[in-house]
């Protein structure tokens, strides 16, 4: 069973740098990524503080709104969101209950976590 993971914020800041995660992220000031991730993963630092430091705004999905696609399409049309960040298989999910594209059409961009 895994128990909790700790690492430095220099070796998370190190971790992103070495990924090219920033590179990933075309940072321009009022656009919107909608926070998909628990504060749990790393990942959570580039979607929140590092966007806000490159002057996004960022809309931090809550735990239902991660897990109810109707949920997640309105907060997604509510917060006029530009950018997504998601696992593929979270997008196919989002695609399969058949409104899931019409959330998707004001998004500019959406990067994968691969």
């Amino acid at each position: 069973m895994g128990g909790l993971k700790y690492i430095t914020l220099e070796e998370l800041f190190s971790k992103i740098k070495e990924r090219n995660y920033a590179e990933k992220i075309e940072f321009i000031r009022g656009k919107s990524i909608l926070a998909l991730t628990t504060i749990c993963f790393d990942i959570f630092v580039l979607e929140t503080l590092l966007s806000l430091a490159g002057g996004l705004r960022v809309v931090i999905a809550t735990e239902e709104q991660q897990k109810d696609t109707r949920a997640l399409r309105e907060v997604i049309h509510k917060n006029n969101i530009d950018m997504l960040q998601m696992t593929p298989s979270r997008l196919q999910l989002l695609m399969s209950d058949g409104e899931g594209l019409s959330c998707l059409e004001n998004i500019k961009e959406i990067n994968d976590r691969r």
